[in-house]
């Protein structure tokens, strides 16, 4: 079932990006490196091995993205694939929850928020997807989506702990949104009012 998923939005993308004779040829080569070749089919192997189908509709699109576009690898290529590779549904669900409040600077009300969400934020920040800042303060827990060390007093929350903590979104971040959003799974969680 997770093959034909992967294939299935692999090739909805190729189709809606009208995929060519121009950009075969150009796969082709891109294909002969040895290095882009192991990422891809190390991706293809993951997303066919998932236990999760929205990794998997997020690591079809984004292979989709790669053979198309058949751009240089970069290290946030690499982070993104591994961070993807590594998510569960409800740690993606709880990186959009966070990530559209940070983009929004809305408040989220800790109060509702369960410990897994949490415990998500903490595995998004070891996979690189996400940035931790620590400092001492009055409050224990921040989110803010601010670039440089300026700390935005919006968004603290305090889980009984004397440090401050401040998850940040950064570049990788953004890539991991746009490909949740082009993938359709922003739309899926809309419509199933998860965010």
């Amino acid at each position: 079932m997770l093959f034909s998923n992967f294939l299935k939005e692999c090739n909805h993308y190729f189709i809606n990006n009208n995929f060519s004779e121009i950009n075969r040829i150009k796969l082709e080569k891109y294909l002969e490196n040895d290095s882009n070749l192991l990422f891809i089919s190390t991706i293809i192997k993951n997303a066919v091995n998932s236990v999760s189908l929205m990794r998997n509709t997020l690591l079809a699109y984004y292979t989709s993205t790669i053979l198309n576009d058949c751009e240089e690898l970069q290290e946030k290529d690499y982070i993104i694939s591994n961070g993807i590779n590594n998510l569960y549904d409800f740690d993606i669900k709880h990186f959009v929850i966070f990530y559209e409040h940070r983009k929004n600077n809305k408040e989220i009300d800790s109060e509702k928020l369960k410990e897994s969400f949490f415990i998500s934020l903490d595995k998004l920040t070891s996979l690189q997807l996400i940035y931790l800042i620590y400092q001492k303060q009055n409050f224990s827990f921040s989110i803010d989506n601010d670039y440089d060390y300026d700390y935005d007093k919006k968004g603290y929350y305090e889980n009984k702990k004397s440090d401050l903590h401040s998850y940040r979104i950064n570049y990788i971040s953004d890539h991991l949104y746009k490909i949740i959003e082009k993938s359709n799974i922003l739309e899926k969680l809309q419509k199933d009012d998860i965010i």
